[in-house]
């Protein structure tokens, strides 16, 4: 019961967060995401629904250079899905996320192309993994032991251990890693709300030297950042995680949700 007021009280805080930055922001897609908000909040959307589609359609905004949804051409709207549908490094559900939720709000903007802002999962290109793909635990450690910097290493060692989702460890903030002294946990927000990761044993050093080492140190910056305080994006953390198979010999697959 606790639990689930907590999750109430974070995705509360969360949207009031999400709706202030939108109000003093002068970017032209900020006046249209609170005005699909009103839109959705009509339509009977609980605040977890409408926050996650603010959330993630300025996300995409901003990560494709979308300087305004509501002058987006027939022309913009091929390209997009193009470089979203082409890019290897995204599974079929991150190509339908990054494509579908713009979809929905060109059609409530009446874009007459919104119909083409679509796109279908290719479930022949879902394929199973099978037994032998796996990383084993040795290849993980020779991975996180190739890596090139505390922060990759702390990025690697949080995913192996931890068990989180890979959108959930990619996300975090700075104030979600808490450190219970015997060990770490971390708060996470996914598909079911939020949640708490506790005994961080084996990656606490590693960690703990990246949140001393963090470039901002701010509780609301992400926690995997650039020496600019930068986010990393989607693509450079599977990158990271590539490079270092290669260097260390790997030839598996390494991604995200393989790791």
């Amino acid at each position: 019961m606790e639990q689930n007021q907590n999750d109430t009280s974070r995705v509360e805080r969360d949207y009031n967060q999400k709706i202030e930055k939108l109000k003093i922001s002068d970017s032209p897609n900020a006046k249209i995401l609170l005005k699909y908000d009103e839109h959705l909040t009509r339509q009977g959307a609980v605040k977890r629904t409408r926050h996650k589609v603010l959330d993630k359609a300025w996300y995409v905004a901003r990560k494709y250079d979308i300087l305004d949804y509501s002058k987006m051409a027939k022309e913009d709207i091929e390209k997009h899905v193009l470089k979203v549908s082409s890019a290897e490094e995204y599974s079929e559900v991150t190509k339908e996320f990054y494509v579908n939720i713009p979809g929905r709000l060109l059609k409530f903007l009446g874009n007459e192309h919104a119909s083409l802002m679509h796109y279908s999962p290719n479930c022949k290109r879902i394929r199973k993994v099978q037994r032998e793909d796996l990383l084993t635990p040795s290849e993980v450690e020779r991975i996180i032991n190739a890596t090139t910097s505390i922060r990759d290493k702390a990025l690697l060692s949080l995913y192996a251990e931890s068990g989180g989702r890979p959108g959930e460890i990619a996300t975090l903030r700075y104030r979600d890693v808490i450190d219970k002294g015997q060990y770490l946990t971390i708060e996470t927000k996914g598909k079911i709300g939020y949640r708490s990761i506790p005994f961080l044993v084996e990656c606490m050093a590693v960690v703990r030297e990246w949140l001393r080492s963090h470039p901002t140190k701010a509780p609301d910056s992400r926690l995997w950042v650039d020496r600019h305080g930068k986010p990393l994006e989607d693509r450079r953390i599977a990158y990271i995680m590539k490079d270092a198979a290669e260097r260390c010999g790997i030839t598996k697959r390494v991604t995200p949700k393989m790791f």
